[in-house]
């Protein structure tokens, strides 16, 4: 039987999959709100698409990993910095 829990459903890309994770009390987080989490390859920012809920359709067993927090300001300047230095090596190639 799977055990009730509070998940969030978040995306590593703007189209890709949607992954579950559980929130670890954070539930203040918005629709595109980027979340940093941890996953069994180390720590990663996902974007929310599905709010915080105990909803049995969408619970899975386990969830992939746990929300360690709501992205802060230097999350969101790393990840702009590395998708500027991306789109740098990709114009390289």
């Amino acid at each position: 039987m799977i055990t009730p829990r509070t998940v969030i459903g978040a995306r590593f890309m703007k189209a890709g999959r949607m992954y579950f994770f559980e929130t670890g009390g954070t539930n203040d987080v918005e629709l595109n709100d980027f979340v940093i989490v941890r996953t069994e390859l180390g720590e990663d920012a996902a974007r929310v698409a599905i709010l915080p809920t105990d909803s049995p359709l969408v619970m899975v067993d386990p969830p992939l990993g746990i929300v360690v927090r709501k992205a802060n300001g230097a999350d969101l300047f790393a990840m702009n910095k590395h998708k500027r230095m991306e789109e740098d090596a990709s114009r390289a190639a």
